[in-house]
């Protein structure tokens, strides 16, 4: 196996990975409603991060993953 099929490999495990964690966190934000108190906006807060770290972290590795392809298309 050479070097740029191992970028490729790599590259589609951290794409397929990127895209399920951006799908698992992509669902819509909360907002708070009329009559919340402090720990359940606390909660939502807490789970809106949770989302928001989840899109972050998914972006990334898909964008590494598109990375390590130009990589592996450099190297051949």
């Amino acid at each position: 196996m050479t070097l740029s099929k191992v970028f490729n490999l790599v590259a589609a495990v951290l794409g397929m990975l990127g895209a399920l964690i951006l799908y698992k966190g992509s669902f819509a934000y909360e907002s708070p409603g009329a009559y919340m108190d402090n720990a359940m906006v606390d909660a939502m807060r807490s789970r809106n991060t949770r989302r928001l770290f989840a899109q972050r972290l998914g972006l990334g590795l898909i964008s590494a993953s598109f990375a390590l392809q130009i990589a592996a298309l450099l190297l051949e």
